[in-house]
């Protein structure tokens, strides 16, 4: 049986595989470069099955569920967005460090909404811009 966290937990370890592989993949590049990920929740999940991927055979057709996107970029983002994280990559020197990591703007657990951090999250977002999809 699962137990509180316990999704967190792999959610985070998926992205962090992801990560290394990206950072693998780029081990040959000598100009440093940034790492962009956004987080995006709403997205109705995939049915049960694994269609020939190591996915969990658990039927998330009717969840919401969250979607990161990695993109790679030269320079850093003009204006930080919620729900991004940011990591500078330097394979001259070994250097992979994490610039920043910011929350999505509504936390949620299942269907409730998670307490203070909401009004944290607030205030630690006033005067960012408004990005619409």
């Amino acid at each position: 049986m699962d137990r509180f966290g316990d999704i967190t937990t792999w959610a985070t370890e998926d992205l962090n595989q992801r990560l290394v592989a990206v950072v693998n993949s780029k081990s040959s590049s000598i100009r440093p470069y940034y790492i962009l990920v956004i987080t995006k929740d709403g997205y109705m999940g995939q049915p049960a099955g694994n269609a020939g991927r190591p996915t969990k055979t658990v039927d998330l057709s009717t969840k919401k569920v969250v979607h990161n996107t990695i993109m790679l970029l030269d320079k850093p983002p003009v204006v930080r967005m919620l729900g991004t994280s940011l990591f500078y990559v330097d394979n001259s020197i070994g250097l992979v460090k994490c610039i920043y990591v910011l929350p999505l703007d509504k936390p949620q657990i299942g269907e409730f909404e998670v307490g203070g951090e909401s009004e944290l999250i607030g205030k630690c977002s006033q005067g960012m811009p408004i990005v619409y999809d």
